[in-house]
């Protein structure tokens, strides 16, 4: 099941934390406001991270763990060239540390873009990534 799946059985919207199955990392995701209005790229990059993000399984309390760092493993070589390009020079050194530090520094970017922390310009550059992801 995908994320987008899984979420849209809340019919009045929710605040899900979202566990990552490989990774200790969590993130939160604020969904079922409709965006499209006052932020029309928010919510299509939004919508195309979710239906790309499988649900591993359930926690007994219905919290969903993840495969986020899946979906960035299988699309790699696309993180590393929007990394290349869109994040400041001082960050991108860190990122590359290991794989353990990729997919955690990806998936904390995920976490702010679900919260609703970036603004149209950069939800804008997410969604033409995860439009070319598999």
């Amino acid at each position: 099941m995908k994320l987008k799946e899984y979420l849209s059985m809340y019919l009045n919207g929710c605040c899900f934390d979202c566990v990552d199955k490989t990774i200790d990392v969590t993130v939160t995701v604020d969904y079922g406001t409709d965006l499209s209005d006052s932020y029309p790229y928010l919510q299509k990059a939004t919508d195309e991270l979710l239906k790309n993000i499988n649900v591993a399984y359930l926690l007994k309390d219905g919290t969903p763990v993840c495969d986020f760092s899946g979906f960035i493993k299988k699309n790699r070589k696309l993180f590393e060239k929007f990394i290349d390009e869109m994040w400041a020079d001082d960050t991108v050194q860190d990122v590359y540390e290991n794989d353990t530090e990729f997919y955690f520094q990806n998936i904390q970017e995920f976490d702010n873009l679900l919260r609703g922390d970036y603004g149209e310009n950069v939800s804008k550059q997410y969604f033409a990534l995860f439009e070319q992801c598999k």
